[in-house]
């Protein structure tokens, strides 16, 4: 995994395992608080 477009993409292998609402749940816990607000906006502005 040398370069960030590898190690993208094994994520997303390794994530497509996963329920969806768990997925949700677990990345938005590592998300510090000021990404969280960005998330929220752009939710609430239906940007999503």
């Amino acid at each position: 995994m040398n370069n960030h477009t590898q190690l993208r993409e094994d994520l997303i292998d390794d994530l497509s395992n996963y329920d969806k609402d768990y997925l949700i749940k677990s990345i938005i816990c590592f998300l510090p608080q000021s990404q969280l607000e960005e998330l929220k906006d752009s939710i609430d502005r239906e940007i999503f």
